[in-house]
C-alpha cells in the first residue's frame, strides 16, 4: 500500500491540536501540505523533501518569531514523504533524530490512511519537547496563523 495512499486531512482538528499545542508553549507551529512538491531547483539537495520544507520555511517567514522557536510539518502527498524542521531557537534544543521521529509517527498514521491522526500524534510530541524549553509565557502571543494550508 503506498505511504499517503487515499489520506485526507481534517483540518479543523489539526488546527485544534494546533492550538492546544500553542497552550503549553511559546513555540509556533504550522502545518503545510502539499499535493505534489515543487522539487526541480531542489532535486541536487541531499534531500530535496527538507529542502523544500526549508524553502516553505522562509517563505511563509517562519524564522521572524521572537524566540526564533518555529516549526513546519510539511507534507509532500504525490511524494509520500515529510519532513518536520525547526528554526535555530530550537533546533539547539532537538536532535535530527528528534524531527525524524516525528516523521516517523506521520508516515506510520498516514500509510494507514489516517494524515490527521499522524499530524496530530507529531504535535503531541512536538507539544511535550518544546514545552520543556519554551513554555509559554503570561505574555505570550501568537505570531503565527494556526490554519492549514493545503495547496
Amino acid at each position: 500500500m503506498p505511504l499517503f495512499a487515499k489520506s485526507a486531512i481534517d483540518s479543523n482538528l489539526v488546527e485544534s491540536a494546533i492550538q492546544q499545542l500553542e497552550l503549553q508553549t511559546s513555540a509556533e507551529v504550522r502545518v503545510y501540505i502539499e499535493k505534489n512538491a515543487k522539487l526541480k531547483a531542489l532535486t541536487q539537495r541531499a534531500d530535496p523533501i527538507v529542502a523544500r520544507a526549508e524553502q516553505l520555511f522562509n517563505q511563509l517567514e517562519m524564522q521572524k518569531t521572537a524566540m526564533n522557536n518555529g516549526v513546519l510539518i510539511y507534507v509532500a502527498l504525490k511524494q509520500r514523504q515529510c519532513a518536520v524542521i525547526g528554526d535555530s531557537g530550537i533546533h539547539q534544543y532537538v536532535s535530527n533524530d528528534f524531527w525524524q521521529r516525528c516523521c516517523d509517527v506521520i508516515t506510520a498514521q498516514a500509510a494507514q490512511g489516517n494524515l490527521t491522526k499522524g499530524i496530530i500524534a507529531a504535535l503531541y510530541l512536538l507539544a511535550e519537547k518544546l514545552s520543556l524549553h519554551f513554555p509559554r509565557q503570561a505574555d505570550d502571543i501568537d505570531e503565527l496563523p494556526n490554519e492549514v494550508i493545503i495547496r
